[in-house]
């Protein structure tokens, strides 16, 4: 199924009419991708930098493992912060 650009504008508008706005939604593109990446890789790197590190052991270890897995970005920012200094 093709959707007509032109329809997917006036949608826009139209959402924009509805919002009491004159600008158009916002189209994130390709810095909205880029930032998406890079929060992957860092959220990859404190998923692995938690896994493999000697100081965390047992349910210290599963508890952190288990914040970034849950809360994501945030969990990963708190492991950065908080919980990567107790690194040998």
């Amino acid at each position: 199924m093709r959707v007509d650009e032109s329809k997917m504008v006036l949608a826009g508008a139209a959402m924009a009419e509805a919002l009491g706005t004159n600008e158009p939604t916002m189209d994130p593109g390709v810095s909205g991708l880029v930032l998406v990446l890079v929060f992957l890789v860092f959220w990859v790197w404190m998923l692995a930098h938690c896994l493999t590190n000697p100081r965390l052991q047992g349910t210290e270890k599963l508890a952190w493992v288990l914040v970034i897995i849950f809360f994501q970005i945030v969990g990963a920012l708190v492991y950065f912060f908080v919980g990567r200094t107790k690194r040998a």
